[in-house]
């Protein structure tokens, strides 16, 4: 087994963060706690309990061998966003941290927003779909609207200028 500060970056590496207050965070602990746990040796407990909840190979996190999951399990503290830019990456990690902390108001409020902006992004694509539909409904009414005007012929143009609520041309009498 390697020691504790070899099994702390393999840890880290799992959750995808960089820090030991951002582990403080994830167990729920304060920084001088974490430092104490750490110094004393009794922060591999948590890690450990932490790992099996998350389907994380204890063996990779204890010797470095093996894969980071449990075979044929999903590792659900891993995650691996590849292609997108690092203030993105940066916003994810801090949300998993949130979501996956002991504070339920906190994740509770962060999973609501999550779903209510999504929502509404969800919508926003629709509204957007549907007002490019109906300016192509609009111009096809216009074109048959156009169509229909060259077939339908007009008898008497006072009669046509009338029911279109146009006055009269010059050379037509007005009633």
């Amino acid at each position: 087994m390697g020691n504790t500060d070899e099994i702390l970056v393999r840890f880290k590496s799992a959750y995808g963060i960089k820090s030991d207050k951002e582990v403080a965070s994830l167990f729920g602990i304060s920084q001088p706690d974490f430092a104490r746990r750490k110094q004393r040796g009794t922060l591999l407990q948590l890690m450990i309990k932490e790992a099996i909840a998350q389907k994380v190979n204890l063996n990779w996190l204890l010797t470095g061998e093996g894969g980071m999951s449990i075979a044929g399990e999903h590792c659900v503290a891993h995650f691996s966003p590849v292609g997108l830019p690092p203030e993105i990456i940066d916003l994810l990690e801090r949300a998993k941290l949130v979501l996956m902390s002991k504070n339920p108001i906190a994740s509770d409020a962060l999973q609501r927003n999550i779903n209510y902006f999504a929502y509404a992004i969800e919508k926003e694509e629709e509204l957007s779909e549907m007002k490019d539909s109906l300016a192509a409904m609009k111009a096809e009414i216009a074109s048959l609207r156009e169509a229909l005007t060259k077939c339908i012929p007009r008898d008497d143009p006072g009669e046509s200028a009338a029911e279109e609520g146009r006055p009269e041309s010059k050379g037509e009498k007005v009633a």
